[in-house]
């Protein structure tokens, strides 16, 4: 940071470490929860994403420069991305798991049976029907209890929610595969926040010794 202008500094602060900053409220806020969004046809967490899906593409150049640049706040974003890495793939490794359990495969068919919906339309989003394990699968992966108002699986969820649940409840593999992506959840809470903190002591230090303003003004 020695040699870098106030230009490049602002650059730092306002194209990458605000709008991380912002980025990063939302999926703390889902790992507090222990919801992961965790998505079976992509394999990949929807809403907690690394530094560079975050940033905008036209800043990319600014997010290299200060993560070369600050060794710390460079190793902070490193260990945010491969702890998204770990967490996506346990998540895969636990929805492999209860999509091929034999019995959670039969409860599914029990329930689709059973079920009597209430408003039209089907429960699968306009997935087809086949597609159901899939969802019903990674729902139990982001550890779901309510959805939304507008999830069109919501009414079938409320409905059978614990005898799918309880279909793999009892088997011992997917109990070990469940630990190990809520403890992959929790180290990345740790690193979001270690991220989140770290930033906001970045920006602090930045902008005072600086004279920076902490966002852009009219009156630059």
């Amino acid at each position: 940071m020695a040699n870098a202008g106030r230009r490049r500094l602002e650059a730092w602060i306002y194209d990458v470490v605000n709008p991380m900053l912002q980025g990063l409220e939302h999926p703390i806020s889902l790992l507090k929860q222990q919801t992961w969004s965790w998505r079976f046809f992509r394999r990949r967490l929807e809403w907690i994403r690394p530094a560079s899906e975050i940033i905008e593409q036209e800043s990319g150049p600014n997010l290299e420069d200060l993560v070369e640049s600050n060794p710390a706040e460079g190793s902070a974003f490193r260990l945010w991305a491969q702890g998204i890495q770990k967490l996506e793939t346990a998540c895969s490794t636990e929805f492999d798991c209860v999509r091929q359990h034999g019995r959670f495969l039969e409860v599914v068919a029990t329930c689709i049976q059973e079920f009597q919906p209430t408003r039209l339309g089907g429960p699968w989003g306009g997935w087809p029907d086949e597609k159901a394990p899939d969802i019903l699968a990674e729902h139990i992966v982001n550890n779901r209890t309510d959805l939304e108002s507008d999830n069109s699986t919501r009414e079938f969820w409320e409905q059978f929610r614990a005898d799918l649940e309880e279909s793999v409840r009892g088997d011992v593999v997917w109990v070990n595969l469940h630990r190990e992506t809520g403890e992959a959840g929790a180290n990345l809470l740790v690193l979001g926040k270690g991220l989140d903190a770290g930033l906001k002591a970045f920006r602090r230090k930045t902008c005072t010794d600086h004279d920076i303003p902490f966002a852009p003004t009219q009156y630059r």
